[in-house]
């Protein structure tokens, strides 16, 4: 049962729905996403892991394993990949 503070956030009518969030994370670097009525497939950016030369050593994507241990490895960095045009 919502209480007042949740009642003014939103219309809690019968036959309404919302999303229940768990695990929310900060994504960083950030990143837009253009957004859209209803569902659509979004495709997440890659990130480039950078190393303590300034190379790049990795493109992955943002939720990959090695993204979060580059983030905690001193003098590396991440950042959007580039986009790659053919």
């Amino acid at each position: 049962m919502e209480d007042e503070s949740d009642r003014s956030l939103g219309d809690f009518t019968p036959g309404r729905f919302a999303w229940k969030l768990a695990n929310i994370r900060r994504l960083d670097p950030g990143f837009g996403a253009k957004g859209k009525q209803g569902l659509w497939d979004w495709t997440p950016p890659l990130l480039e892991i950078v190393g303590p030369d300034g190379s790049v050593r990795y493109r992955r994507p943002f939720d990959h394993a090695d993204v979060d241990e580059a983030r905690r490895t001193p003098g590396y960095t991440v950042r959007l990949a580039a986009e790659v045009t053919t």
